[in-house]
């Protein structure tokens, strides 16, 4: 199969350029060849040197032999004077003896010669006048096909170049058989080899002959070109059609076995569906749901048209581009309504809820956290609740309603992922560390600002000890980012007037503070890693460099408001002196 389509390309273009004119080209009108009369050939020519050669014996006057033109005047002279007795021009009498000398010298073969010249000469001008025609005559380029025309030019203009020298040597030989006529007395050398041969046609005619053979055969042409071009495009795509096909077939060939796979898919889904009398959730209580939860009623849940799906509308039309927000809480919604299916219910089930308000505004993020609250922990029956988050506000809200809800919900554990440096075969690495809190911690430490004062406050006091390059590291993480967001926290509530502004509230902090030793502390090392007056506490510090800063930070703290860093430290069991780098 493969040779015989091969087989087929071989007649393919090979000349795009060429065969697009030809596909493209307009038919045109079959052109007449032009008949160019006979010329003057080498008979002329060997006419012509055979007079300029030729020699009369008369009586010859000697002053007319010397000059041609004195010859020709005299002659057309003698017809004037005919019936005159004087002389015309310088009024002397005109003797008799001197008409038998002018009629001696000019006898009936001097004017039989020049009648021969006459004619001759007349021949001659014919023949280059028809050259020069024939050319003008000749039908317009643009009326030829382009093949044609690619010929025609260079026949045209060959012809051109043999008419050029034709018509030289024409005017040559007129130019000689003039003075021969003016003075037959005296003989003419050529001082050329002339050829005079007429320019050919036979070029032409060919191009000509091609056009109409063109014409005649346009719509075949045409065709032919067409198909020429066709089977060139087909054969550079050919190979990438092969592949396609061949990539099609496989697709086609997967897709019956993902098709298989679905139907067992959906058979089985339909199996596992019947164990339950109505495992679908209510479409009204969906929708109330999902409203109490946004805050607005406009997304609702219809059934589909069996009794085991359902439809998500919007203002009755099909929901289609759905919020981050609104995609969390539907999800949410249905897995717990699958959590309240008599089959997972009755198996005690452990529950893990990972991040569930992630990325939702502060409205959201609490009506979900509250809806998991009331559904799983207090209305559910289940054997373990394992809820993960970055949310501080849902972490705190959860540590309050645990501490309410004791007796009911039993025990409890508040754990903390940690990343800290540690040695793993010999060679620093980054590990997670799972850390409980202790219940005091956790009742202390539920407002962000407290649990960030605690973290640093923690780091700074291991790393007052003996502390490896490892526990250096852990301090260094806080820097840029745990002990920032503790400074902008105490600085907002210090500074009001410059919430948001880190910055401006580090200025008048730093103004607060008396000159000396303690102000030239805080400055060197709030303002060390700064090339202007703005604080950058973010900028990289060295591993050696951090317990520093972050003391610096804290004695900024305990000058700007002893008695709030007091206790704080006391409510946190932290030393205050160790904080400072007392």
């Amino acid at each position: 199969m493969l040779e015989k389509q091969q087989a087929s390309f071989l007649s393919a273009s090979t000349n795009i350029a060429a065969d697009l004119d030809v596909v493209r080209s307009p038919p045109l009108v079959a052109t007449a060849h032009v008949n160019r009369p006979d010329l003057s050939s080498g008979n002329a020519l060997e006419e012509a040197r055979s007079i300029l050669n030729e020699m009369i014996a008369a009586n010859a006057i000697e002053s007319l032999q010397v000059d041609g033109r004195r010859s020709d005047w005299v002659q057309t002279g003698i017809s004037l004077h005919a019936s005159l007795d004087n002389c015309l021009f310088c009024g002397g009498a005109i003797t008799p003896d001197r008409r038998q000398e002018l009629d001696a010298h000019f006898d009936a073969a001097v004017e039989n010669m020049q009648r021969h010249i006459d004619d001759l000469i007349r021949q001659l001008s014919e023949s280059s006048l028809n050259a020069e025609r024939h050319l003008a005559d000749l039908p317009r380029r643009q009326d030829l096909y382009a093949e044609a025309v690619v010929l025609f030019d260079a026949a045209r203009t060959a012809y051109a170049s043999e008419l050029a020298t034709y018509q030289s040597e024409i005017g040559d030989v007129i130019r000689l058989l003039r003075e021969k006529r003016s003075n037959p007395f005296k003989a003419f050398q050529t001082d050329r080899d002339y050829t005079m041969v007429p320019p050919s046609t036979a070029p032409i005619e060919n191009a000509l002959t091609a056009h109409n053979a063109r014409s005649a055969s346009h719509t075949s042409s045409v065709s032919e070109a067409a198909r020429r071009l066709e089977l060139r495009y087909i054969a550079d795509i050919a190979d990438k059609v092969a592949d396609q096909i061949s990539s099609a077939d496989t697709s086609a060939s997967r897709l019956a076995e993902l098709d298989t796979v679905q139907t067992d898919t959906d058979r089985r889904i339909t199996a596992l569906t019947n164990l339950d009398a109505n495992p679908t959730p209510l479409a009204e209580e969906l929708t109330q749901s999902l409203a109490r939860l946004l805050g607005r009623d406009e997304l609702s849940f219809t059934t589909g048209p069996d009794p085991r799906t359902y439809r998500i509308e919007r203002a009755g039309e099909p929901a289609t581009a759905l919020s981050e927000g609104e995609r969390t809480c539907i999800a949410l919604l249905h897995f717990l309504a699958r959590l309240r299916s008599s089959s997972i219910v009755a198996s005690k089930p452990i529950v893990i809820v990972d991040d569930p308000v992630s990325s939702l505004d502060h409205n959201v993020m609490f009506g979900i956290s509250s809806h998991l609250w009331s559904e799983i922990a207090v209305k559910m029956s289940v054997s373990q609740i394992f809820v993960l988050t970055h949310s501080f506000e849902m972490f705190r809200q959860w540590l309050i309603q645990i501490d309410g809800a004791k007796r009911r919900i039993g025990a409890s554990t508040v754990h903390e992922l940690r990343i800290r440096n540690r040695l793993v075969g010999g060679a620093a690495a980054r590990v997670p560390v799972f850390e409980q809190w202790p219940l005091k911690d956790a009742g202390r430490l539920r407002s962000r600002y407290h649990y960030l004062f605690a973290q640093v406050g923690k780091a700074v006091t291991v790393s007052t000890a003996d502390t490896s390059l490892m526990e250096q590291l852990d301090v260094l993480a806080l820097a840029p980012n745990t002990a920032r967001r503790m400074l902008e926290a105490f600085l907002s509530f210090k500074f009001p007037k410059h919430v948001g502004n880190f910055d401006g509230s580090m200025r008048e902090a730093l103004n607060a503070v008396e000159d000396g030793p303690i102000k030239t502390r805080i400055v060197r090392y709030v303002h060390a890693y700064s090339h202007n007056e703005d604080a950058d506490i973010g900028r990289p510090l060295e591993p050696n460099e951090a317990t520093p800063v972050l003391q610096s930070i804290f004695e900024l703290m305990h000058v700007l408001d002893p008695n709030h860093y007091a206790s704080m430290c006391e409510t946190l069991g932290l030393s205050p002196d160790t904080l400072r780098g007392v």
